[in-house]
């Protein structure tokens, strides 16, 4: 089809400012410029003239997902919200409007983390409760009264059974010296396989415990401490006296002195922790391991969770600032982790060279220091 002159859309204007029809217009400019133009041509071709460019629709900004978007609309869904509410959330989350097919590209094609999917299988799959309110109370007396005739009945079958593994093994422990190795245990226990019932095992082992606790000493006049605290350059000891009865009648008194060259003070000196401690504490409790704590303190571990838990249940202004900081610390290493777990695949492979050079360059560095 030939194209539109100058000539031929003035000439369009100025018929529809004269109200002309279109299959009018049509029949005239055949005749005058010899152009066939169907009416439907003719009138898009007057509205793209006199339409106003401001009210063209402007191209959608595209999105971009990661894996935030992603578990925020699978959240959504995974919580009975319906499409609209999803769309209207996820504006007022992310500051975009999501059309209808961008919202079913995600659902349809992006996957959501472990975690989510994780929290969506046990909300989906809940487990069964095992309480049964139909149950009559007829049922449940009924039920008590099979299961303690069964016990009844089964209360005596277990004696005649074979001896286990851990009952052999303590009986021969008990029956060698407190010096034998796991070992000769092991051995004499394989040895006395086959030997005992579970019932003879159980007669036996507190034969010998009762034969023991009879040998043992028993203590019945302990002793109060009689200690008087000195100077903090005295050194004192600490006396103590027991009474010992055998079960033959014999009597002996033993009297046990503590090593004099250590100053009590120092044994009973509490343990001081500096502020930069106790927030290295607060800002790594959750992420060091048990072995980590107790090497960087030098301590053991309940202690560090009995002064974690001091600081948190406190309400003195030191331990709060402290908390605060602490608090802004771990915030802020969040949303470093975060950032650093948004970006591309090629700056994330770029940081992790990096920090690879710099934990060589350190190793290399105590190696020179002789570390």
């Amino acid at each position: 089809m030939a194209k539109w002159t100058k000539e031929q859309e003035a000439y369009l204007l100025v018929k529809r400012e004269d109200k002309v029809e279109y299959s009018k217009i049509a029949e005239l400019m055949s005749a005058k410029f010899g152009v066939k133009r169907t009416v439907g041509t003719i009138a898009q071709k007057y509205k793209s003239l006199t339409g106003n460019p401001r009210t063209r629709k402007t191209a959608r900004k595209p999105i971009y997902w990661n894996q935030k978007k992603v578990d925020f609309v699978f959240s959504c869904l995974w919580n009975s919200m319906t499409i609209d509410r999803i769309k209207q959330a996820f504006e007022e989350e992310f500051d975009y409007k999501l059309s209808d097919v961008q919202l079913k590209n995600c659902l349809a094609k992006r996957k959501p983390s472990g975690k989510i999917q994780a929290l969506a299988e046990r909300m989906l799959n809940p487990e069964p409760t095992t309480f049964n309110p139909l149950k009559t109370r007829k049922d449940k007396v009924e039920e008590k009264i099979i299961q303690q005739t069964i016990e009844e009945n089964e209360s005596e079958d277990w004696r005649e059974e074979d001896a286990t593994r851990k009952q052999l093994r303590y009986l021969a422990s008990l029956t060698l010296s407190p010096d034998a190795t796991q070992k000769e245990v092991n051995t004499l226990a394989k040895g006395m396989k086959g030997n005992y019932t579970k019932g003879e095992a159980c007669d036996k082992i507190n034969e010998i415990l009762a034969l023991k606790a009879a040998e043992t000493p028993v203590e019945v006049k302990p002793r109060k401490k009689n200690v008087k605290v000195l100077n903090s350059k005295q050194e004192v000891t600490e006396p103590k006296e027991h009474t010992l009865i055998y079960p033959q009648g014999e009597e002996t008194i033993i009297e046990i002195t503590e090593n004099p060259d250590i100053p009590l003070l120092n044994k009973i000196m509490p343990i001081e922790f500096t502020r930069e401690q106790d927030l290295y504490l607060l800002i790594n409790w959750h992420t060091m391991s048990i072995d980590e704590a107790r090497e960087y303190f030098e301590m053991p571990y309940y202690l560090l969770a009995k002064r974690l838990e001091l600081i948190i249940d406190s309400t003195e202004p030191s331990h709060i600032d402290l908390l605060m900081e602490a608090a802004n610390a771990i915030n802020e290493r969040k949303r470093k982790e975060d950032a650093i777990r948004n970006m591309g695949y090629w700056k994330r492979r770029k940081l992790r060279k990096q920090q690879k050079k710099v934990a060589k360059l350190e190793n290399k560095l105590k190696r020179m220091r002789g570390e």
